[in-house]
């Protein structure tokens, strides 16, 4: 994701991506058992300390099953939104890093026309399971489902202090494009806060 906010594309592919969380977390291959679970718990057994995200290797398989299957094709390609050729493809998710300003308003804008007030989701795992493929599998259901992310300890070592993603499937993104026209970034209280944006 850092190398499409620089304004770059990036491609993957399950032969070359080495991350488990990556891999799994971006739908190019399930987490493989034997090693992760450990790593992402007590790291008992394995030559290196464990992460101590779950309590034990139990809870961390559970985790690491329950995660969503998508369909996927070989790859999955990151640019930036005013790159893509909507005619050409179309995304299955935009993903924005953003400041808390920023993703109060993208939260408040996702539920600004739902009956109900969960359309903004945090799960816990892996910062491109949180960022990546919960929307994809919201997108694939056409659910209204945004994500926050970047939550994952070991992605936030990576990643400006100030910054969460937020995730949102690409037919949802339409839509709050849509009411984004009529909503409150139009009122006083956005220009007070989009004053410190700047």
């Amino acid at each position: 994701m850092s190398v499409a906010k620089r304004g770059k594309t990036a491609a993957f592919c399950k032969e070359r991506v080495v991350c488990a969380g990556g891999g799994a977390g971006l739908g190019l291959k399930p987490y493989d058992h034997g090693w992760i679970e450990k790593f992402l718990s007590t790291g008992e057994g394995i030559p290196r300390d464990g992460e101590k995200y779950k309590k034990t290797p139990e809870l961390a398989l559970e985790f690491m099953d329950g995660i969503p299957v998508v369909e996927r094709a070989k790859y999955v390609v990151m640019q930036p939104l005013d790159e893509v050729d909507v005619t050409v493809q179309e995304p299955e998710v935009v993903v924005f890093m953003v400041d808390p300003d920023r993703f109060s308003a993208l939260a408040t804008l996702a539920n600004f026309d739902t009956h109900t007030q969960d359309i903004v989701k945090l799960i816990f795992g892996a910062g491109c399971t949180q960022s990546v493929l919960y929307a994809m599998a919201s997108q694939e259901k056409k659910e209204p489902y945004c994500y926050m992310g970047m939550t994952d300890l070991s992605a936030r070592k990576c990643i400006d202090k100030n910054h969460f993603s937020f995730s949102i499937p690409y037919h949802r993104f339409v839509e709050m494009e849509k009411n984004a026209e009529d909503c409150f970034l139009q009122t006083e209280t956005w220009q007070v806060i989009s004053k410190r944006l700047e």
